[in-house]
């Protein structure tokens, strides 16, 4: 088997389907949210990438794809349930002749077939979760981390993920002697490098081809099909923002500005108004990151930080700014009043982590 792993946007599905040109085989996904039927958009399943056209844009050849569009949205695939899947595929394609191409998106699924595991349902933990109730998620990202080593953020973009992925870990580590493992599957495993400015802009272009393409719609289009919002929201990343935009939660300038977040790869961070200029110094410093939006709140405070400190960028001057995040006029200082939710975040900073990618 040929593996090919990397993150977000570095054209992981593109190389896959190449391979399985040059071997005449087939891809298997490991993408925990290609999964699902009707979400297209917001997974980035690029399903044009599989299909092959000659000068002339006439379809020539597709190339086979598996575990993509198997489940209804909603339902909870599990791991285990991936294993089952992903092994019955692999047997059919083997016993082919094919070399299978795992292209790999989440990185407990790859692992999972790699390695060996043998994933079981795995119960809720109702005193585990009270434990972590309450926690934010990069607390609870913290913990996971002394499971096992994150491979994809995306599996763990939500709280309500975290805990999951948590609850999972914990009951593999507790119950490890009624383990019994697959297999481990030998594989040629390729890793993608891509530059972080390079990455950013591709995520970028994406996220606005994916809009203007429809994906409200159809996120309108799966809460009208009676998928719950909590549902498309525990996806995360895209489904989370635009849910909460098309129930009435979200204003859409505070949606274009979650997303060029995360097309730079940035964060929140609620201001303390406890905090001092030396405060936001030691932060700026210790995070490698710049301020890509203030609001009033922080004007006195940025004064006060060192000139040594290149880092800032001040709300509407120069790279950095809205309109350099593709937002095209979008956003004004207006739309910041009232349009966030959530009155604790009305005063922040949106870092940009010069680690981030």
């Amino acid at each position: 088997m040929i593996t090919i792993v990397g993150p977000t946007a570095c054209g992981k599905t593109r190389l896959a389907v190449d391979v399985a040109l040059a071997y005449d085989s087939e891809v298997i996904s490991a993408d925990s949210r290609q999964f699902y039927r009707g979400m297209t958009l917001g997974t980035g399943k690029d399903l044009d990438d599989y299909v092959v056209r000659d000068s002339q844009g006439n379809i020539i050849r597709v190339v086979p794809y598996h575990l993509i569009d198997i489940r209804e949205p909603g339902y909870k695939y599990s791991i285990y349930e991936y294993q089952s899947d992903f092994h019955r595929v692999y047997d059919d394609m083997v016993s082919r002749g094919k070399i299978p191409v795992l292209c790999g998106g989440s990185g407990l699924y790859v692992e999972s077939v790699l390695r060996g595991y043998e994933m079981h349902e795995v119960p809720e933990n109702p005193e585990l979760r009270r434990q972590l109730e309450g926690k934010s998620l990069a607390e609870l990202e913290a913990i996971l981390k002394t499971y096992k080593t994150l491979h994809n953020t995306t599996d763990t973009d939500t709280a309500k993920r975290a805990i999951r992925e948590i609850e999972i870990r914990d009951y593999y580590r507790t119950h490890a002697e009624q383990l019994t493992g697959y297999p481990a599957v030998k594989s040629l495993v390729v890793g993608i490098n891509i530059d972080r400015d390079v990455r950013r802009e591709r995520i970028t272009k994406r996220l606005y081809e994916r809009l203007e393409a429809g994906m409200i719609d159809e996120v309108r289009g799966l809460l009208d099909r009676g998928i719950q919002p909590d549902d498309l929201i525990y996806y995360g990343l895209e489904y989370k923002y635009l849910t909460l935009h098309v129930i009435g939660k979200l204003s859409y300038p505070w949606v274009c500005l979650y997303f060029a977040m995360l097309s730079v790869g940035a964060v929140l961070v609620p201001l303390d108004p406890d905090w001092t200029a030396e405060d936001l110094t030691a932060t700026l410093e210790k995070s490698d990151c710049s301020v890509i939006f203030h609001d009033e709140a922080v004007t006195d405070k940025l004064s006060g930080v060192p000139s040594s400190v290149e880092k800032i960028v001040m709300s509407g001057e120069g790279e950095g700014t809205f309109e350099n995040l593709r937002l095209e006029g979008e956003l004004d200082d207006s739309a910041f009043d009232s349009a966030n939710p959530d009155p604790d975040k009305l005063a922040l900073l949106v870092f940009t982590s010069g680690t981030t990618g």
